[in-house]
This record gives C-alpha cells, sequence and structure tokens, in this order.
C-alpha cells in the first residue's frame, strides 16, 4: 500500500487501489471500537449459506481528529461481498440523524479489476498540485435506508449521535 512520486514530474500515482481505502479510513475512523447487532443476520446461518461473511459490518467512535464531524459522531463501514446489493435501516438514536455516506467502487470496466476508484460516484485522482482532493460525502437525509451497492466498501458517518462512548478519548 502506498503511492510513489516520479522524479521528473510532481504527479503522485496510487500504486494499489487501497490507497484511497486507508486514506478515507484514516480521516473517518477512530480508534473506539462500537458493538454492532444487525437483525436478520445474527442467527445461525444454514449449512451451505454463508450470510455473514459476505456483509461485514463494523462500528467506530468517529476520528477525534476530522474537523467536520463533532465528538460523539460515529462511523459505520461496511464491506458487501454480494453481487447484489444490500439495504440497512438504522434504528434508535441513530434513526433520526443526518448521514455522511462515502462509497468507493472500482472505476471503469474492469470491475474489481480496475486500477481506478471512485467516491460517490466521481473518479478519485490526485489534484494537479500533487495534493489530495477533497473527500467529499453524500448526505443522507434522517431516516433514509442505507443502500449498499454491490462490491464495494463504504463508510457512514452518523453526525451527532452524542454517543457517551465516543465524547471522550
Amino acid at each position: 500500500m502506498g503511492f510513489a512520486r516520479t522524479k521528473n514530474s510532481q504527479h503522485y500515482a496510487a500504486t494499489v487501489e487501497d490507497y484511497w481505502l486507508s486514506l478515507l479510513y484514516k480521516q473517518l475512523v477512530g480508534p473506539r471500537v462500537l458493538a454492532v447487532h444487525v437483525a436478520g443476520l445474527q442467527q445461525k446461518p444454514r449449512p451451505g449459506r454463508v450470510i455473514r461473511d459476505k456483509l461485514r459490518i463494523y462500528a467506530h467512535c468517529t476520528s477525534y481528529h476530522n474537523p467536520n464531524y463533532v465528538r460523539g459522531s460515529i462511523t459505520l463501514y461496511i464491506i458487501n461481498l454480494h453481487r447484489s446489493r444490500k439495504k440497512i435501516k438504522l434504528v434508535g438514536t441513530l434513526r433520526d440523524k443526518l448521514v455522511h455516506q462515502y462509497v468507493l467502487q472500482p472505476y471503469g470496466q474492469e470491475g474489481l479489476h480496475s486500477r481506478s476508484m471512485q467516491l460517490n460516484g466521481q473518479l478519485l485522482t490526485m489534484v494537479d498540485d500533487g495534493s489530495l482532493p477533497h473527500l467529499k460525502p453524500r448526505p443522507l437525509r434522517p431516516g433514509r435506508t442505507l443502500v449498499i451497492p454491490p462490491l464495494t466498501m463504504s463508510f457512514y458517518v452518523v453526525k451527532n449521535v452524542n454517543a457517551l462512548a465516543c465524547r471522550y478519548r
């Protein structure tokens, strides 16, 4: 994982697609891990059917170093290895909060073999001066069902939850 700077230019090239994933992870995910309960995925799968391994859901306190989010916000990150989209409905205190969506997908015809990534449908590239682009979220209105596209890694920041575990370092 990483990126390389060519000697003859200011051009930075992502050497591994995981660079963008690592960058988003570092900007959004804090060190404190939270418990996740997903109705419908907690039961034991029938033999020959792997349910939990194809939809992985994790929750952390949002990074304290991100100035766009106040302490107490929660970041969910979801890996959808299914070949179809999946829907998740937030409940309880999370249901009525604004959510910022960051969906990473391969860009182009190559699918999972692509060397380029897109965030919320926009191709990710370095800015002309070699600096990082602004990773802009897609705001989702409170109460909206999260739709996770197939074969993606997604981050969802649930803003201003005021989660006790996330208010203090």
